[in-house]
């Protein structure tokens, strides 16, 4: 098929194979020849194609003449056209789609932010989405260098900022303040027992030590003086620094009880839909009218991506699992396996900052359930500062 019949429309005629001889008669009156036949899949008949124009008149002397032709096929632009119009759904499709191709070049599709050292990526969004810039902003509205004074006055952490808007994205660089040298303080100070222990190594290296390894401290009790005397009869006041290990005890009680409330789920699931564009957000969908109390909650979002960059619109789905509490109760078996876990996870989190050095457990196996009682063992620094005065 040409380009000139595409553009201007053509049409098939089916011509039956009895009436070809009048079908020529009517071609060689009207000064019109066929640009293309072809025989038909399940019969005798001839397919002519002409122009969409050329179809209509003659189609009007067949039936003047009482030839019976019928049309086969349409096509071409013009019938395309038709077909659309035919299908407003798709016309107001085609519409929105370009509206909002062309309404998304005047908002902010992605915010890059280099220069980040100390900070965060996400401390800086929030100040600059407090400023008025973030996914969705109007690209019209925007005042870069507004943004970027409001930025430098937000934060003292920041010394720098520049906002450059290219296209639909906005380049964030900023540069952080130097953070002031820290001065140690210069107030004397003792090192004071901030718990009960036994001592295993004392390491002071400013002030005068007063204990030994081996002895056996309180809390709040001087492990070293910021007074030191001095050869001169006098005494010099500093501040007592370093550190001081000990062996030290704590008990930790776990109790799982046999009775409890068991969680059974119904089977009632429920969904709430949450699309956002472009910094607007709205339920697109919701089924939770009937929801109690009694559920739990997991929540998914959907974030979409192009290359490295996030596109400013996504979805959440938060699910409601219902459920309903029925008394339930454990073994002893499986009430002490609990208790058993639950110590090893309270230990694992005490010896994050010390060392476990022993622990001791007592079982205690009652009417109402099962108690641990943990005697641990620790290796850690006592010592903290205490800081006083010296009256001129």
């Amino acid at each position: 098929m040409s380009a000139y019949l595409f553009l201007i429309g053509y049409t098939d005629i089916c011509v039956p194979a009895a009436a070809m001889t009048d079908f020529f008669e009517i071609c060689r009156v009207l000064g019109i020849a066929p640009r293309g036949s072809k025989r038909a899949r399940k019969s005798e008949d001839v397919i002519c194609r002409f122009s969409r124009f050329s179809a209509v008149r003659v189609m009007a002397l067949a039936k003047e003449g009482g030839l019976a032709l019928t049309v086969h096929k349409t096509g071409g632009l013009p019938a395309l056209w038709l077909r659309f119009i035919r299908r407003p759904g798709i016309v107001l499709g085609a519409i929105v789609a370009l509206v909002l191709l062309v309404a998304a070049n005047l908002f902010v599709w992605d915010v890059d932010i280099t220069g980040c050292e100390r900070l965060t990526v996400r401390e800086v969004k929030e100040e600059l989405a407090a400023a008025g810039l973030s996914c969705g902003s109007f690209l019209p509205y925007l005042d870069s260098d507004a943004i970027t004074l409001a930025l430098r006055h937000s934060d003292s952490r920041i010394a720098y900022a520049t906002v450059n808007l290219t296209g639909t994205v906005a380049h964030v660089q900023i540069r952080e303040a130097e953070p002031e040298p820290t001065q140690a303080p210069n107030s004397p100070a003792n090192l004071v027992a901030k718990k009960d222990g036994t001592v295993v190594l004392p390491l002071v290296f400013e002030g005068e030590c007063l204990v030994e390894e081996g002895e056996y401290v309180r809390a709040g009790q001087v492990l070293a003086s910021g007074i030191m005397d001095t050869e001169a009869g006098g005494f010099r006041v500093t501040r007592a620094a370093g550190q001081v290990l000990a062996r030290t005890e704590e008990t930790i009680t776990v109790n799982v009880p046999f009775c409890y409330d068991e969680k059974i789920l119904t089977g009632r699931v429920f969904y709430e839909i949450e699309a956002s564009f472009f910094g607007l957000s709205g339920k697109v969908f919701k089924n939770t009218g009937n929801v109690t109390n009694s559920c739990d909650i997991i929540e998914n979002g959907k974030e979409f991506y192009a290359g490295a960059h996030t596109l400013p619109f996504g979805f959440s789905v938060t699910q409601y699992y219902e459920y309903t509490e029925q008394a339930a109760r454990r073994t002893a078996t499986e009430a002490l396996s609990l208790a058993q876990s639950e110590l090893t996870s309270r230990l694992a989190t005490a010896s994050e900052t010390r060392t476990l050095l022993a622990t001791t457990v007592e079982v205690v196996m009652a009417e109402d359930g099962v108690t641990l009682l943990c005697t641990a063992v620790f290796e850690e620094d006592i010592a903290t500062v205490a800081e006083f005065s010296v009256s001129p």
